[in-house]
């Protein structure tokens, strides 16, 4: 990773700093830098695969989304959590 890799979190709720906010986190996905692309209602650059991601760069980023979601009370399996 050259530092121009971007991490998009995919949650629910209100954005970071709101306190007592139920948020749910749906997923997270690594961009390469390049043009973005419309898809859906947000702009995006191209994804990596899992495989072409530095380890230790996908380690630190979990580390820190645990870390983020750990007073977290409630936990669904994928697909449920998406409604």
């Amino acid at each position: 990773m050259d530092g121009s890799t971007a991490v998009k979190l995919e949650f629910s709720g209100c954005s970071v700093g709101y306190e007592n906010e139920d948020v749910t986190v749906y997923g997270v996905s690594f961009h390469k830098p390049g043009e973005a692309k419309r898809v859906g209602h947000t702009w995006e650059t191209e994804r990596y695969r899992l495989g072409e991601i530095d380890p230790a760069y996908f380690s630190e980023i979990v580390l820190q989304i645990t870390k983020a979601t750990a007073s977290a009370k409630e936990r669904l399996e994928y697909p449920q959590c998406m409604r």
